[in-house]
């Protein structure tokens, strides 16, 4: 490493804008070296909680628009710092601390000088994996000095336990042993939810080593079956306790837990080891400091008015949640007990066994691979998105979409024996949903998984069943989704003529029957065939009835192609000058009448942004934005379902959203988007997630006659009858359409333009969406 490189020079490095302007001064850099010092020094939640100590100074500064993305540039600046440390070593950690004081002009044109080596390593660094190295290495250090010091006194020793179960109230999971591979069997099942019923005297076999993919229509059960196995509802697993079995649900609660400790939350051995070793260590620290006032007070002679520090106890000097960790695991075996009084002897005794109990934990800690789980877990966070920052924020700053992420990584980070995954693919973008795909792919051949999607193209990576829930029957067709269409319409057309040969036969009985039924003397025939009628079983065609297409209400079609809308070297940015801030730029896109246009990328990549200034809900800082008079847009944003009133029915709601129409027009312009019947009048609540999207879908189109679709992810929650409908909606729609979407389906069917939002720029991709996927993953590999 370059010696002038020096703690002062990293921050000033990250601290500086694209002009080399550095956007903090001198006070807040020297508070900054100071709290990053210190950090040199810590564990793994110091690490965090440096983070969110500087992040507000810093969005406080003005130099980031929001907090957010302080939090992310300091988290990736400590991680930085925790990598040299790990890399170069303790040694090599002290030449980052600086000395002298640097003027801001020499900050900079010391941040300038080491531009090039930062810019050297930066893309083969993973921070994440760098932060948990450095926390492993710490802690490493720290157990073998312990170990070093316990065995100079002959006191290691060494403790193991068996893992517990874990409990979430999303997941269902048990312990796991050794077993021969079994399935999981419903045999003659029923399930009901409420008076509806679900599945009736169904058998089905799921067999260990392959790839279910559960599909069907919304509503008809397939979520329910899922969650009645996993919590035990269904007696269908042999030896259940044996099993590692999970459920990972559509719906995630938020909390005050950071992602990274939700995630290796579910490893039971992580939670009681660290949860010992923070009780331990916060228990060593306090006997510490209350050996050195014994030591004190043992030297002052004037001390007789002042509090004896050898008459406090364990129980009046350690908070009640360490003392409670360790009174029975650790206490109890010293002879120790809340009331121990904490005299000299005693508190050294006390330090001891604690340092014996710690170095127990460390043990424990390498045996059960607890370093190397941190890091298979950032890894898979990694891969579903989350950078450093992310890792460390709480859940409950997530959206929903963040969420299902975060619940997903958990179930990744488990490796069950049998997983169920109900729509793991909503809110995730197109690398996730590869990432995903990979990852089903290469899952362990003597274990079951079954996942619950609608997006036909996800389904066709990884699946190697189709398990079809219809008519309150299970139905296995070996194969991914394009074999399952291919033999379920084989499988209709054979029933449909198996029906047309049973109705052509009793159409000729009956007509026998009627022409002989008042003759005498062939009486006996005629009763015969009326036997052989009423004993034969009327055939069944199996009816998979398509969802009527949504009707898109358009402007009369025009002959003539004209521009409805153009940005042309338009640059946009929500905070200008700030570190951070979303910016794009160089956005040209040219929008006609007719056009059907695609935008990809990865979460936050600025789709959504460049949406509002086509929709004109953002202006752009420069460029040139022309909109004919003639373009009318109407937007679906992918979280308009969240702000229905649950409480009012669709028919209240378009009423409400526009009052003064007839009930016949509300009426029928629901219908439009297939809200009939009972579903106008009951509640938004009961409504699915399919149902809801088509209600707001109602809202965007009533009364307009929109040139422009533009809609946001409008797939989601959506199952696969309904986006064909939404397809074919879309397709017979006489306006422009741009489409932000992961399905591939519908991009393949709708658009006939691919733009790819990447690196705060957008530029227009040569290829299908599926070329797009096989560019994505050549780029991966």
């Amino acid at each position: 490493m370059n010696e002038a490189l020096s703690l002062r020079n990293v921050i000033a490095n990250v601290f500086t804008n694209s002009s080399g302007k550095l956007l903090i001064d001198a006070l807040i850099m020297n508070y900054l070296q100071c709290v990053l010092e210190n950090t040199l020094d810590t564990d793994a939640d110091s690490i965090s909680r440096a983070t969110q100590t500087i992040a507000p100074v810093i969005h406080n500064c003005r130099v980031t628009a929001t907090l957010e993305e302080a939090e992310e540039i300091v988290a990736n600046l400590v991680c930085e710092v925790c990598s040299l440390v790990s890399a170069h070593g303790r040694d090599s950690a002290v030449s980052l601390r600086l000395d002298d004081a640097v003027s801001v002009s020499q900050q900079v044109q010391q941040a300038a000088a080491t531009t090039e080596y930062w810019k050297g390593i930066q893309t083969a660094r993973d921070l994440g994996m760098q932060k948990l190295q450095f926390q492993m290495m710490k802690s490493t250090e720290k157990a073998r000095a312990l170990a070093e010091k316990r065995r100079a006194k002959g006191k290691h020793s060494t403790k193991e336990e068996a893992p517990a179960p874990d409990k979430d109230v999303n997941v269902s999971q048990t312990k796991f042993v050794p077993r021969t591979v079994q399935a999981i069997r419903l045999d003659k099942v029923t399930l009901a939810y409420g008076k509806n019923v679900l599945l009736e005297d169904c058998d089905f076999t799921f067999h260990f080593g392959r790839r279910y993919s559960l599909i069907g229509r919304n509503g008809t059960g397939k979520s329910s079956l899922l969650r009645a196995i996993a919590h035990g509802e269904i007696t269908c697993l042999a030896n259940k306790e044996q099993y590692k079995m999970l459920y990972v649900s559509q719906e995630v609660a938020p909390s005050m837990d950071r992602v990274i400790d939700v995630v290796l939350s579910a490893n039971d051995d992580y939670v009681r080891l660290t949860t010992a070793e923070r009780a331990i260590k916060a228990a060593i620290d306090l006997l510490e400091e209350h050996l050195m006032r014994l030591h004190s007070a043992s030297h002052r002679a004037s001390s007789v008015k002042s509090e004896n520090p050898a008459s406090r106890t364990l129980e009046s000097l350690l908070p009640e949640h360490v003392l409670t960790e360790l009174n029975d695991s650790t206490f109890s075996s010293m002879g120790a007990s809340p009331s121990t009084v904490l005299d000299t002897p005693t508190t050294e005794a006390l330090l001891d066994g604690l340092g014996v109990a710690l170095q127990q934990r460390y043990d424990e800690m390498e045996a059960a691979d607890i370093f190397n789980a941190q890091a298979r877990a950032s890894q898979i966070l990694a891969g579903l998105q989350f950078t450093p920052a992310m890792q460390i924020r709480r859940t409950k700053e997530f959206s929903g979409g963040w969420l299902m992420r975060v619940s997903l990584a958990k179930a990744l980070f488990v490796a069950p024996d049998i997983l169920f995954l109900d729509e793991p693919d909503n809110h995730l973008d197109t690398d996730a949903i590869m990432w995903l795909e990979n990852w089903l792919v290469n899952f362990p051949q003597d274990k079951l998984v079954i996942v619950v999607s609608h997006d036909t193209d996800f389904l066709n990576q990884f699946t190697t069943d189709i398990v079809f829930l219809n008519n309150k029957k299970l139905t296995k067709y070996s194969g991914n989704y394009d074999t399952f269409i291919e033999i379920r319409e084989n499988e209709l057309k054979n029933q449909q003529k198996q029906a047309e040969k049973q109705e052509a036969l009793q159409a000729h009985v009956q007509t026998f029957i009627d022409k002989f039924r008042h003759n005498a003397v062939r009486a006996s025939l005629v009763q015969s065939r009326i036997k052989m009628l009423n004993k034969m079983e009327k055939l069944f065609v199996s009816e998979d009835r398509a969802v009527p297409p949504f009707v898109f209400p358009g402007p009369e079609e025009s002959g003539a192609q004209f521009e409805l809308l153009s940005l042309k070297d338009v640059e946009f940015s929500y905070v200008q000058q700030k570190l951070g801030g979303f910016c794009l730029k160089d956005i040209n896109l040219t929008v006609y009448n007719d056009s059907r246009i695609a935008l990809c990328g990865a979460n936050g990549s600025g789709k959504s942004t460049i949406l509002k200034l086509l929709s004109g809900m953002e202006k752009p800082d420069s460029g040139v934005f022309i909109r004919n008079n003639k373009c009318i847009p109407a937007v679906f944003w992918q979280h308009h379902t969240d702000l229905l009133d649950l409480d009012k029915t669709p028919f209240q709601t378009i009423s409400d959203f526009a009052p003064g129409e007839t009930n016949n027009k509300y009426m029928a312009h629901l219908g439009a988007f297939g809200i009939t019947g009972d579903l106008v009048f009951q509640t938004n609540r009961t409504l699915s997630g399919g149902q809801r999207s088509r209600l707001n879908f109602a809202l965007l189109t009533f009364q307009s006659l929109p040139s422009l679709l533009i809609l946001d992810e409008p797939t989601n929650h959506l199952d696969i009858e309904t986006r064909l409908a939404l397809a074919e909606g879309l397709n017979q729609y006489t306006g422009a359409v741009i489409l932000v979407s992961h399905d591939a389906q519908m991009i393949q069917s709708v658009t006939d333009e691919l733009y790819v939002v990447k690196a705060g720029t957008m530029t227009k991709f040569n290829g299908s969406f599926l070329d797009y996927k096989e560019h994505l993953r050549g780029n991966v590999k």
